[in-house]
């Protein structure tokens, strides 16, 4: 299948790679005070039932274009040593 796309694999680590995430709650107020063109790479969720774990993540620069011209070329997989319901949320 990747011959005759004349792809090849590339495995992405999630963490510490593609973007940076913390549950350090000092982060929320450095979202709110950021600039307005930043505060689109920085997202907040939660995880378990009602939310109890809260999560900051900062994109790194160019990575939405970085993936877009790495799609042209490679079958892109996402590796992480986090759970299994962080990275399905990430």
């Amino acid at each position: 299948r990747l011959a005759s796309s004349k792809k090849l694999s590339l495995v992405l680590d999630l963490d510490l790679t593609l973007l940076h995430a913390t549950g350090d709650p000092r982060h929320a107020r450095v979202l709110n005070e950021a600039p307005l063109e930043d505060r689109d790479e920085v997202i907040h969720f939660t995880l378990g039932r009602g939310g109890v774990s809260h999560h900051w993540v900062k994109l790194r620069p160019g990575l939405r274009g970085f993936l877009a011209r790495a799609h042209e070329k490679f079958e892109l997989h996402i590796f992480t040593h986090g759970a299994r319901e962080y990275g399905h949320k990430i």
